[in-house]
């Protein structure tokens, strides 16, 4: 009876940290310039609330063969446990080579939950190498894009998840909104980017008088001459500021 006390107190205070920690990947992702400059804090905050030995962020991208990948971009660890950065399934790794399943489960927005020797036989070796033993992953969306997904590993055991499922579902909801959000902003920047190159290349015009008639050249293009003969100084480009004209 204690220990079931004891247990329900243990799993309220990890509900409530749970809940603290995806207030604060809210905050934190929803002010950041790059959401990639926020996403450690956010994973090592999460991962320390639910107690967990790793969270991770994987991003999906396609080859030259247009095959489906994912790459860890993101990783938090415990203490004492082994990153994977630089782990060879875990970078530009193909879904489709032992993890279809999983895709197919994220394309469809349902996320990967289980002990590590539940799993089929050909997807326990990647896992039991790295010393997992309970796993839960969710996907991350960027509008009807399956984005990648974000993810808990447990070393210790068999962990009963519960609440941390909640925390992913929320984390994958924010991260894929900052996502978007970035990728708003950087198709703006680019656009103002390319406009601001199309009015610095607006060729400098000027009028010349010659034998009583006036022309103008812009770069060797001639265009019907100013009836004012008028000289209108260089640098000065039309339809952006009132010409200023010269009498000569």
């Amino acid at each position: 009876m204690v220990d079931t006390a004891r247990s329900g107190g243990i799993d309220a205070s990890r509900h409530a940290a749970v809940l603290e920690a995806v207030a604060f990947a809210a905050e934190r992702l929803s002010l950041a310039a790059d959401w990639h400059e926020a996403a450690d804090g956010v994973l090592e905050r999460m991962g320390l609330a639910a107690g967990v030995s790793r969270a991770y962020v994987i991003e999906n991208h396609s080859d030259d063969q247009r095959r489906l990948l994912g790459t860890m971009r993101h990783e938090w660890c415990a203490p004492g446990v082994e990153s994977q950065f630089g782990n060879p399934s875990l970078d530009a790794s193909a879904w489709g080579e032992g993890f279809s399943r999983w895709a197919a489960l994220h394309a469809r927005g349902e996320p990967v939950v289980a002990h590590v020797a539940d799993l089929p036989e050909h997807e326990r070796p990647e896992f039991e190498a790295q010393g997992v033993r309970s796993i839960a992953e969710h996907p991350i969306f960027v509008g009807d894009e399956w984005w990648g997904a974000i993810g808990f590993d447990d070393c210790e055991g068999e962990r009963p998840w519960s609440s941390e499922l909640d925390a992913l579902r929320a984390a994958a909801t924010v991260i894929g909104a900052a996502v978007s959000r970035h990728r708003v902003e950087h198709e703006r920047w680019r656009a103002e980017r390319r406009w601001q190159q199309v009015v610095e290349h607006i060729p400098a015009v000027t009028l010349h008088r010659h034998r009583g008639r006036s022309r103008r050249r812009a770069h060797g293009i001639r265009e019907p001459a100013d009836p004012r003969g008028a000289r209108l100084r260089a640098g000065a480009v039309p339809g952006r500021s009132e010409p200023r004209l010269q009498e000569p």
